[in-house]
């Protein structure tokens, strides 16, 4: 994650890809108090989606907008952090438009999302973003078990699978395609890559991860195009 200081946030902000922590060290350092470690502080407002629908309604943002107007009561500002500001309703949207264009000056807003494609256009225009990258893992090492799927060594296959099945998913699919990429042929990284998102699907549906990985292998060998 890049350290961004606060003296280079433009406001108001959408952070991509942070965390709450993330968003309450840069609300620390704009508000100046350690209070902020517990996310409780009169200077903080931090918004979260609610209820079964797990949006932000509209009666909050209307909340948001009153305690706007208020001075701060400790601080140089007030900071208004709202956590996955995607599941804003399109009312809510609308109703932050002019407050998000033409913030008070003792007023820092910070927006967390994941999904910036999800924002109301006229939301994201008016916020400057700032990406937090992660570091990739790094790959697995998944020759071993491609060679005995190449050399059709099942049984040896399903007796190694266990060691993988604490391993993190994003490492070993991005081991196999580093594997695929070593081979230098584009079509074969392609089908690979679309075999990788039928598996990311199946985890997604609870599917066990040893089954997903031997999906992948059989599938795999049966095209011949791969391995």
């Amino acid at each position: 994650m890049s350290t961004v200081l606060p003296q280079t946030l433009k406001n108001p902000c959408l952070l991509i890809g942070a965390s709450r922590s993330d968003a309450l060290a840069l609300a620390k350092e704009l508000i100046g108090s350690a209070k902020i470690d517990s996310g409780n502080h009169p200077d903080l407002h931090i918004y979260i989606p609610e209820g079964k629908s797990d949006l932000h309604p509209m009666a909050n943002m209307q909340t948001l907008i009153r305690e706007m107007a208020l001075p701060p009561f400790e601080s140089p500002c007030k900071v208004f952090l709202i956590e996955d500001a995607e599941k804003m309703l399109p009312s809510a949207s609308n109703a932050l438009l002019k407050t998000l264009e033409e913030p008070s000056p003792d007023t820092f807003f910070i927006l967390l999302t994941n999904h910036p494609d999800r924002l109301l256009p006229t939301v994201r225009s008016r916020l400057h973003p700032i990406s937090y990258t992660q570091i990739d893992p790094e790959a697995f090492d998944l020759s071993p078990y491609l060679s005995l799927a190449q050399n059709e060594k099942w049984d040896a296959l399903l007796d190694a699978l266990p060691n993988l099945e604490e391993e993190n998913p994003t490492t070993l699919f991005k081991g196999f395609l580093t594997w695929v990429a070593e081979q230098k042929n584009p079509n074969l990284f392609q089908k690979a890559s679309a075999l990788i998102v039928t598996s990311q699907k199946a985890l997604d549906h609870n599917v066990k991860l040893r089954t997903v990985l031997l999906n992948l292998f059989l599938e795999v060998r049966a095209r011949k195009e791969i391995i």
